[in-house]
């Protein structure tokens, strides 16, 4: 079960399981967030995601296209607070190199620790990270959001 609530023009909260299942209604109500944010004129939408009791794939994806979608609109998207297993699924698949999460110790250490090696996370891999495909990009017209 899924519940986002939304709070002001500029923050949202989400609440139970982000899967293949409830990913449908995560992308409307973030796209609908995207949409009040950018008409209220403010330049970030926070998403507190301290509630996520899981996520899978499509709940990652779910997130990635809001974020594009949000740049597309001048806004940032921000991840605030987001539970130990949401957190853990970030470092693992390194999405908070690309996404804005704030508030979460496990990404703080990890870049805190990168830092003391002489290393920032954006340079981590770099070298193993291919090009992006044409469906990765966000000018293409196969980019989902």
């Amino acid at each position: 079960m899924l519940e986002v609530r939304e709070s002001a023009p500029d923050a949202v909260s989400v609440i139970g399981t982000v899967d293949l299942i409830s990913g449908g209604a995560l992308r409307v109500a973030l796209h609908a967030a995207v949409e009040r944010a950018m008409s209220a004129g403010v330049p970030t939408l926070e998403v507190d995601l301290h509630g996520v009791e899981f996520v899978d794939a499509a709940g990652l994806g779910i997130l990635l296209g809001a974020h594009r979608r949000a740049r597309r609109a001048g806004l940032r998207l921000r991840l605030v607070r987001p539970s130990p297993a949401l957190a853990r699924v970030l470092v693992l698949s390194r999405l908070y190199r690309v996404l804005d999460v704030q508030g979460c110790d496990v990404v703080d250490l990890t870049d805190r620790a990168l830092s003391a090696q002489g290393t920032s996370s954006d340079a981590v891999g770099a070298d193993a990270v291919p090009p992006p495909r044409e469906r990765d990009r966000d000018d293409s017209p196969l980019a989902a959001t």
